[in-house]
């Protein structure tokens, strides 16, 4: 995930997760705050769990619920 930050929020159901970032930028000496989200699907492969920001179109009713 992203170096050193922590998410403000993770949602998870099954193989599918969601990390909320939040994100504070300073424009003309204006502080303004965003989120971003970031999806991921885990997945085993070799004994070993793997995730991918790909998503399957069958993914997609769990994306929605996180």
């Amino acid at each position: 995930m992203e170096s050193g930050n922590k998410p403000e929020k993770k949602f998870s159901t099954g193989a599918i997760s969601a990390a909320v970032w939040r994100n504070d930028t300073v424009k003309d000496g204006k502080v303004s705050t965003f989120h971003t989200v970031k999806l991921q699907r885990s997945y085993k492969k070799d004994d070993k769990w793997e995730t991918t920001t790909s998503l399957r179109v069958a993914d997609l009713p769990k994306a929605t619920l996180v």
